[in-house]
């Protein structure tokens, strides 16, 4: 199963968004879709609608006994962030069978307990930790994913490092070393290097995610971001 991303809507650019959070100041917190409250509210609430397809799915067409069946999910980006919860669940549900995922650029969907267990070890979300999507929401929120995170930093791995390939060019704007990025795509990889700053500043903005949905300090927020000078420890003391 193939997970699409993103199709540019409104409607799923504001899911993306709909962290939520089990507290009264948020104001959709009774959404009776949003079945698992540790999960990201806008992926969960897509999740659900999209077992509920497979399991029709299944139970209609799918004849092999239990045991017999596999299966595996991919995507990219929302579409990562979704078939990650979408494995977890079939994981679940489907326990006789056989469940794999491998999402790309997957964005952080859950604060559970339980998501580094090993019942979800065949699921893998594989990052490039010069990309912000995979990296919200934060953290330091509480969020991960589901499974194994295997991280890779394309600017430190695969543009500036040379290797056994390298013709003594590989460094910076090179095209020639085998194995980069520019090597395989022929495009000069394009990074700002604005990750880390603006992770920082959304760290500043909540302290959780029960924090997005309270709107009393959100002058701190705004004067972080005209001066963002001090650490985030720092910057709550005051």
């Amino acid at each position: 199963m193939a997970v699409r991303g993103t199709n540019g809507t409104v409607n799923e650019w504001s899911s993306n968004f709909d962290v939520g959070a089990d507290t009264s100041d948020y104001w959709d917190q009774a959404n009776p879709s949003w079945a698992n409250k540790a999960n990201h509210k806008g992926f969960d609430v897509t999740k659900n609608r999209l077992k509920a397809k497979v399991d029709a799915y299944v139970k209609q067409y799918v004849t092999a006994p239990a045991s017999d069946q596999i299966y595996y999910v991919t995507g990219h980006s929302r579409g990562a962030a979704l078939g990650n919860l979408l494995a977890k669940d079939l994981i679940d549900s489907y326990s006789s069978s056989k469940v794999f995922s491998y999402t790309f650029a997957t964005p952080n969907n859950t604060t559970s307990s339980s998501a580094a267990s090993s019942k979800y070890k065949g699921l893998f979300s594989i990052l490039n930790t010069d990309d912000i999507i995979p990296q919200m929401p934060l953290k330091d929120w509480g969020f991960t994913n589901y499974g194994q995170i295997r991280e890779v930093s394309v600017r430190e791995k695969y543009k500036f490092e040379k290797n056994k390939y390298s013709s003594g060019k590989a460094k910076g704007d090179a095209l020639d070393a085998k194995g980069t990025f520019e090597w395989l795509t022929r495009y000069k990889y394009n990074h700002d290097s604005g990750t880390k700053r603006t992770l920082f500043l959304f760290g500043i903005l909540a302290k959780n995610r029960d924090g997005l949905y309270r709107y009393s300090d959100g002058i701190k927020g705004l004067d972080a971001f005209i001066i963002p000078l001090e650490s985030k420890d720092e910057y709550y003391k005051k």
